[in-house]
């Protein structure tokens, strides 16, 4: 039975964005070896991934927002002898950290490998901005990519940026539509036109637009709206991390309602009009955005990179160029105004966007064709 080893920075990334993949892996006949950081283990979020005996999990240290040096060895030490233990056939790896020390790995050892950039992060915005922490991030990726075999990407901006900084050739890459969603878990929902939640959900970061949502939402609220603005996100540490003393005035004067964690998103994205995320992080194709599009809702997100390739403005909802409370708030205005006829339009064109292109049938034939051609 040949050994696959599928690496990301949680546990329940994995649960959350990989469960499909490994359970496809798994029915095909392979040894799946589940390597994460041994983040708090999630029961209800471990039911999405079948229990077989041919599904293991290893833990590793790993620190997502660290950039100490010792700390960073021992973690690459950590992946090291738990790979040169499992000696798998191909590892397929995801988020920055695990797609770097794996390629460094794969020079001491056979197995190939395939990695997965799911958007370039933190690190990478502003883009334009330069500065040590980025040129050593870009000189790894040149290092620990060239064994590579193939270097899956979420959206074009990603994909090209690597190949202008000499990263990668074009040869080696491979685009996905993100993780994609499974279309029947998060079956269309008609009657979206008649709810009143405005939903947003988002880790509790700056780059997320979580400020930006709370000012539109006190705005509606000043101007006596009838919609209730909820916002579905855990807390973060890190430099862009939101102190929630921020956020708990809103939650104190009801302007918004707050719900640190929830495993029914189907459920609440059903029961909102529109999705909101204004997000300027750098990451590949958001989830969230993919399943509102799937039930139906139309989402007002961001011009930037994943979004921007396949929403339509005004036919899939609204893209707006700059994430600041006062366009957030023009936008919504031009929603709220929508006929119900129109919006029941909207809201078949992102079902049919859902279907079309992130299916996760379709993501995971992508990969499942790679992995056969390597392993």
């Amino acid at each position: 039975m040949k050994k696959i080893v599928i690496i990301s920075n949680t546990l329940s990334s994995l649960f959350i964005f990989r469960s499909e993949l490994i359970n496809k892996l798994s029915e095909l006949n392979y040894k799946i070896y589940l390597l994460s950081n041994k983040d708090e283990f999630d029961n209800v979020l471990s039911k999405r991934i079948l229990k077989k005996n041919n599904i293991n999990y290893k833990f590793y240290y790993l620190n997502r927002t660290s950039t100490n040096i010792v700390k960073e060895i021992f973690s690459f030490i950590n992946i090291f002898f738990l790979l040169l233990k499992i000696k798998p056939n191909l590892v397929l790896s995801f988020t920055i950290k695990p797609v770097i020390y794996c390629g460094l790995i794969s020079y001491f050892f056979k197995f190939k490998h395939l990695s997965t950039i799911t958007g370039l992060g933190r690190v990478f915005y502003p883009i334009w901005r330069t500065n040590n922490l980025r040129k050593t991030v870009i000189l790894l990726y040149k290092v620990s990519q060239k064994n590579t075999k193939k270097i899956f990407f979420q959206n074009e901006d990603d994909k090209e940026y690597f190949i202008n900084q000499n990263i990668i050739p074009l040869e080696k890459t491979v685009i996905v539509n993100g993780s994609g969603v499974d279309i029947d878990k998060f079956p269309f929902d008609n009657s979206g036109y008649q709810k009143n939640n405005i939903l947003m959900i988002a880790r509790l970061l700056n780059q997320k637009g979580v400020i930006q949502f709370l000012e539109t939402a006190e705005y509606f609220k000043k101007n006596k709206s009838s919609f209730n603005f909820v916002l579905i996100g855990k807390k973060e540490q890190g430099k862009d991390s939101i102190n929630f003393s921020k956020i708990e005035k809103y939650i104190s004067n009801s302007t918004i309602t707050y719900i640190p964690k929830s495993y029914d998103i189907a459920n609440h994205l059903k029961n909102c009009k529109f999705f909101v995320l204004p997000s300027i992080y750098r990451e590949g194709m958001p989830r969230t955005m993919i399943e509102a599009l799937s039930v139906g809702r139309p989402v007002l997100v961001t011009d930037i990179p994943g979004p921007k390739d396949v929403i339509i403005n005004k036919m899939h909802g609204v893209l707006i160029n700059e994430p600041n409370s006062n366009q957030i708030i023009k936008s919504l205005e031009y929603l709220i105004n929508l006929s119900e006829k129109d919006y029941s339009k909207m809201s078949i064109d992102c079902r049919k966007l859902a279907e079309n292109t992130f299916d996760v049938k379709l993501i995971i034939k992508k990969y499942i064709n790679q992995i056969s051609k390597n392993i």
